[in-house]
C-alpha cells in the first residue's frame, strides 16, 4: 500500500561548523540549533529518509556493523534505556542529548508513545544511547544522573524530569535539583555515589563512540534498522510520521 511522502519540520542541534561545512562555508567555533523541513518517505516497507546522512551502501553497511557491535550498557543489559524484544524486526537506536531542545521536543511528543504504543507491546527494541555534545555544558552530569537512576528503576521518571524543566536547569545548572526532586530521600542518598562510578562515565562514552561510528553529529538522531539496514532519521520527527514509518515497516498486524 502507498503511504505517500509526509514532510516534517526537524529541529536538532549541532555544532555550527558542521552547518556551514554542509554550506560549504567557512566554520566557526559557535554552536548551535537548527531547524530545517526534510522529509520522511513512507510510500514503501523499507523507504526512508536521508536529508541530513545520505549515505552510500558502503556507509551503511559500516553503519550496521558498528551498531551490530555497539557495547553500551544501555542496550545489553535489563534496563528502561533499551525497551522491547532483542529480536525484534525493528530497532530504534537514540542518540540523544538531555540539553537539547529537539530532543526535548521529539522525547515528550514522539519517543514517549513510540515507548508505549511500540517497545512496550514488543513491536520494536527501543535504546536510549546518550550522546552529550560539547556545547551542552549540563549534557554529562544529566546524562550520568539518569543512569545512575536507572539502576534505582528511576530512569524514566528522571528522563521526563530532564526534559520538562530543561530551559531552567541548563540556564541556572541546578541538574542535580532538578533529579532530586523526582526520587525519595533514600534515592538521594545513593544518587551521587551511583553517579560518579567511573563504569557510567565509561558506559557515556561508550554511547558516543558508537554514535561517532555510525556517523551521527547532531541529536537528537534515530537509526531504524529492519532486515539488517539502518536508516538515519536525524531531528525531532512527530509521532503521527514516525509511527506511520514503522507501521510500513512492520506490515500488517497479525
Amino acid at each position: 500500500m502507498v503511504i505517500g511522502i509526509n514532510r516534517v519540520i526537524e529541529k536538532n542541534c549541532a555544532p555550527k561548523d558542521q552547518i556551514c561545512n554542509a554550506m560549504r562555508v567557512p566554520g566557526g567555533e559557535s554552536q548551535e540549533c537548527r531547524v530545517r523541513v526534510t522529509t520522511l518517505d513512507t510510500s514503501s516497507p523499507g523507504a526512508g529518509y536521508y536529508e541530513a546522512m545520505k549515505l552510500p551502501p558502503l556507509a551503511l553497511l559500516g553503519l550496521a556493523l558498528a551498531l551490530a557491535s555497539g557495547h553500551s550498557a544501555s542496550a545489553q543489559s535489563s534496563t528502561a534505556r533499551a525497551v522491547g524484544p532483542v529480536t525484534a524486526a525493528v530497532r530504534i537506536d537514540l542518540f540523544s542529548d538531555f540539553e537539547c531542545p529537539a530532543c526535548k521536543m521529539l522525547h515528550e511528543q514522539t519517543i514517549k508513545r513510540v515507548k508505549q504504543e511500540y517497545a512496550l507491546k514488543g513491536k520494536i527494541r527501543l535504546v536510549h544511547h546518550d550522546f552529550p555534545l560539547p556545547m551542552h555544558k549540563q549534557a554529562r552530569r544529566a546524562a550520568a544522573l539518569a543512569a545512575a537512576a536507572d539502576r534505582l528503576g528511576k530512569f524514566d521518571a528522571v528522563a521526563d524530569a530532564l526534559f520538562s524543566q530543561q530551559d531552567t536547569w541548563s540556564k541556572a545548572g541546578s541538574v542535580d535539583d532538578v533529579v532530586d526532586s523526582v526520587l525519595t530521600p533514600e534515592e538521594r542518598k545513593k544518587i551521587d555515589q551511583l553517579a560518579a562510578d567511573p563504569e557510567i562515565a565509561a558506559a557515556i562514552e561508550r554511547d558516543v563512540q558508537l554514535g561517532t561510528r555510525s556517523q551521527v553529529n547532531s541529536t537528537p538522531t534515530m537509526i531504524i534498522t529492519h532486515n539488517g539496514k539502518p536508516q538515519p532519521v536525524v531531528g525531532a520527527v512527530g509521532y503521527a510520521v514516525l509511527s506511520k514509518f514503522l507501521d510500513s515497516l512492520l506490515g500488517p498486524a497479525k
